[in-house]
């Protein structure tokens, strides 16, 4: 299908504006099958080294993650390009339910990497995915030859491996809830938690999803490590939702939640490109050792893989422990770029 660059600078609509935003940079929609997707390049465009990040949920924001101290940094060297997929963020338009598949969400990236690719004349791009982006990145490396459009891979804290990460995480709470009923702290909640738990041995609907990671999840401190910690970046808006009337959580992780049950890992020793892991080490959504299972089934030569683990980070460490990620992200862009 034709791509349509729409060329206009224009506030968005009122659910999506900010003071600071579309000040600045480039600002157009990529649209395809039914999805107008938002697409923001700001930064040093002359550096001719643009970054594509690829926003967590599904359903969550890449514009919305611009104001993130750390990427205003990493503005200063090189262009980001923050894309809100379709039904999310800020994304408008009608895509139909039975578009939100994987190969749907891969086919929008190709298009997107060919349109920065003509655009912006064909500069060096690195890929940089969180959490549901990790599982994107890496749906997208492994089809064809699309590795080949792109200098390195960045997973942070992904979800290449959703049922085993989901597996590890749902262990990590009970265990987390044992030690709290050891402890005597708040045990009715805790042994709740154990009894809904045993119940609900397998997750596989978004309702037992939305339960794990909205009640459970947070109150193990399974997203944030520390929210007294000074250097913590949190948005000041919050996860938007489409304009258009639909947002991930409740359109396309119906479709998505089933489909990466499968997992990547088996198919990730076809990547070979250069390729940074990064995991917070108290991860609870995501937990620390699916970092390792990244390292082990990429195809990468060991000399152009690296694996770093934050120590006082769980799900972001982009958020909890900026500046280290900042060094970590930088040192490897400058050798591969």
């Amino acid at each position: 299908m034709r791509i349509l660059i729409l060329l206009i600078v224009i506030p968005l609509l009122s659910a999506c504006q900010k003071d600071t935003l579309y000040k600045e940079g480039d600002y157009f929609f990529l649209r395809n099958k039914g999805a107008d997707m938002p697409v923001w390049v700001r930064g040093n465009i002359h550096s001719n080294v643009f970054i594509i990040h690829l926003h967590g949920g599904p359903g969550g924001s890449s514009i919305n993650e611009a104001e993130q101290k750390v990427y205003l940094d990493l503005e200063k060297d090189y262009a980001m390009v923050y894309w809100d997929q379709r039904g999310s963020g800020c994304s408008q338009g009608k895509a139909q339910p039975e578009t939100m598949t994987v190969e749907q969400f891969v086919e929008d990236l190709e298009k997107l990497v060919a349109v920065i690719k003509s655009k912006y004349n064909n500069p060096i791009l690195f890929l940089h995915g969180h959490s549901w982006g990790g599982a994107l990145g890496t749906a997208f490396l492994i089809k064809g030859n699309n590795q080949n459009l792109v200098n390195g891979w960045i997973e942070l804290d992904g979800a290449h491996n959703f049922k085993k990460g989901l597996e590890s995480s749902v262990n990590w709470v009970k265990n987390y809830a044992q030690n709290q009923i050891s402890a005597g702290m708040d045990v009715s909640f805790w042994q709740e938690a154990l009894d809904w738990y045993s119940t609900n041995p397998v997750m596989m609907t978004v309702e037992q999803m939305k339960k794990h990671c909205d009640t459970y999840l947070p109150k193990a401190n399974g997203y944030i490590y520390d929210i007294n910690n000074p250097s913590f970046s949190y948005f000041s808006g919050g996860t938007l939702n489409s304009p258009g009337g639909y947002s991930n959580g409740d359109y396309a992780q119906k479709n998505l939640v089933v489909e990466l049950q499968k997992g990547y890992s088996d198919q990730m020793y076809k990547i070979t490109i250069p390729t940074l892991i990064l995991w917070g080490q108290h991860d609870g959504i995501l937990p620390v050792d699916l970092a390792q299972d990244a390292m082990d089934h990429l195809g990468t030569p060991s000399n152009d893989k690296s694996l770093y683990i934050f120590q006082n980070s769980a799900h972001s460490p982009n958020r909890e422990e900026p500046t280290l990620f900042n060094l970590k992200m930088r040192s490897f862009i400058e050798l591969y770029k």
